[in-house]
């Protein structure tokens, strides 16, 4: 057999190269969350508005913390957080809270930008939902 046959049967038996994978979307290189305190608002689709308050902490063990703070109606409204996820640019933070004796549960989700936060939020008051868009951005720091 010919060399130059025996090439091209070869190359032609051969494997061909794995497909090159697509580079990540820029959504995927996301800011990363920075720890501190984030103040914005919250409006509902019934046009009811508000501020919010994020504050972000990593504990000794590099573990998120949140705790959020909202007004309704002029009032602040703690809450005692639930669960925080943090994942690819994206944030997703479920907390309880009452308001004139009434028990609720609100999660909010969204985008992590470049010291800021946005997205939408469920709440569920007495098996009714209610829902909206929020948008938070980083406070200074207190010297």
């Amino acid at each position: 057999m010919r060399p130059t046959l025996l090439l091209l049967i070869l190359t032609l038996l051969a494997p061909l190269p794995a497909a090159e994978k697509p580079t990540a979307p820029a959504a995927a290189a996301a800011a990363t969350l920075a720890p501190g305190t984030y103040v914005g608002s919250w409006r509902a689709q019934d046009e009811s508005t508000g501020t919010l308050r994020l504050k972000f902490s990593q504990g000794a063990d590099q573990k998120w913390q949140a705790e959020a703070m909202f007004t309704y109606e002029g009032a602040e409204v703690p809450t005692a957080t639930k669960a925080l996820k943090l994942e690819g640019g994206r944030v997703e933070l479920t907390f309880s809270w009452e308001v004139q004796g009434v028990n609720a549960s609100s999660t909010l989700k969204g985008e992590i930008q470049a010291g800021s936060l946005s997205g939408t939020y469920q709440s569920t008051v007495n098996e009714a939902a209610s829902s909206g868009r929020w948008t938070v951005s980083l406070q200074p720091a207190k010297s």
